[in-house]
C-alpha cells in the first residue's frame, strides 16, 4: 500500500514539475519574459524617407490608441497627416496599411523593416480624392 502511495506522489510530483515547466504564451502584441513588452514599440521612431512619389521626407511612427498590434504613421507622402497600421502578427516586421482616406487622398501598402528595425522598404497606392489613381509608390524609410 505504501509502494502504491509513494508511486502516486512521485506521479503528480513529476506532473506538476512538468507544468511549471511549460513556456507561458503571451497575449497578441507582447513578448518578453513577463509578456509586458510590446512588439510595435520595435517600430517607433522617426525615418527618412524618400519614395518614387516624393521628395525625401521625414515619415514617424508612433503607438496607437487602437490597440497593442497598431501604430501611427505620420506625414507618410510628404502629407502631413496620419494613417494607421497593424503588423502582421505571423510575419513580424511587416507593418500593413489597409485601405483609408488621410488628408483627402486614400492609401494602402506595407512597410517591410529590416531584422533591427533600423530601416524599411515602403510600398503604397495612393488616390486622389478626385479619383485619379496614381502609380504605385516604393521606396526606402531609414532611422
Amino acid at each position: 500500500m505504501k509502494r502504491y502511495f509513494l508511486y502516486g506522489f512521485m506521479l503528480i510530483a513529476f506532473g506538476l514539475a512538468f507544468y511549471g515547466c511549460k513556456e507561458k504564451a503571451c497575449e497578441t502584441g507582447y513578448f518578453g519574459s513577463d509578456c509586458k513588452s510590446e512588439i510595435r514599440s520595435q517600430y517607433y521612431g522617426s525615418f527618412n524617407t524618400l519614395t518614387s512619389c516624393s521628395t525625401t521626407y521625414v515619415m514617424t511612427i508612433s503607438a496607437s490608441s487602437r490597440g497593442a498590434t497598431f501604430v501611427e504613421i505620420g506625414n507618410i507622402d510628404k502629407l502631413g497627416s496620419t494613417v494607421f497600421a497593424q503588423f502582421d502578427v505571423s510575419n513580424q516586421g511587416v507593418l500593413l496599411i489597409p485601405q483609408q482616406v488621410s488628408g483627402g487622398s486614400t492609401f494602402q501598402g506595407s512597410i517591410t523593416f529590416n531584422s533591427d528595425f533600423n530601416s524599411a522598404t515602403i510600398t503604397y497606392t495612393k488616390t486622389l480624392g478626385n479619383g485619379t489613381i496614381l502609380p504605385s509608390c516604393s521606396g526606402t524609410a531609414t532611422k
